[in-house]
This record gives structure tokens, sequence and C-alpha cells, in this order.
């Protein structure tokens, strides 16, 4: 994905912000709520937050009920963006299915899947 994205306007984006978008972008999050599902402080997720404004496919909005507290929206660049990388999975995907077949693909699928949720299931350390 790295390289696929290398000769995009997303090329720099670290990895901590694209999970920050990632999260925003499943629905909208108060960035408290982003800073405790990444497991990192709220000033370490504002600062990747602002890193996003400032690519545009971020915003921040008042939280209903809270003075303090903002939610993080996707714009239309943000979803502009997110459509791009949905191309871009596909292609690699289609790369891989062609690679290894696409039972192979499938079994693969789902050990990610498997790991992701074991690793949802392991406590804090």
């Amino acid at each position: 994905m790295a390289e696929m994205r290398a000769d995009t306007p997303f090329g720099a984006v670290r990895p901590s912000d694209a999970k920050t978008f990632m999260l925003a972008s499943r629905h909208p999050r108060t960035v408290s709520e982003i800073a405790r599902a990444l497991g990192v402080s709220r000033q370490a997720t504002h600062r990747s937050i602002q890193r996003l404004m400032d690519r545009g496919v971020i915003e921040l909005r008042p939280a209903p009920g809270s003075r303090r507290d903002k939610i993080a929206v996707v714009t239309e660049a943000g979803h502009l963006a997110r459509e791009e990388v949905a191309q871009q999975l596909e292609a690699l995907e289609a790369e891989l299915e062609a690679l290894v077949g696409i039972e192979r693909l499938e079994a693969l699928r789902q050990i990610l899947l498997d790991l992701t949720r074991a690793g949802a299931q392991q406590p804090d350390s």
C-alpha cells in the first residue's frame, strides 16, 4: 500500500494519521474517543488530527453537550481520499488473487481476521 500511495497526495501520510483518519471516517468521534481507541494521549491525537486538517480531509466541529471536546468529521476531500484508497485496495487484492488464487487469498483474509480478533482480545500490557 505504501508503494501504491507514494505517487498520490497521501504518500507522506504517517501511519498514525491513517489510523486516526480510519476511525474518524467510520463514524464521527470526539478527539477523546479516538485517543482511547488508539491508546494514545489526547494531545497526540489532536496533533494527528491537525495534520489531517492541514491536508483538508478532516475538520473539527463542537461536540454536543461539551464545551471542551470536538468531533472529527471527514470532509468532502476526505471522502474522495477514502474512495481512492478503496480503489487501491481493490487493485492490491486483484494482484494478490492473480498471484496466489482466490482460495489462498480467502485463506489469507481469514488468517488476518483471526489475528486481528486475537489481538483485540489481548489484555493491555
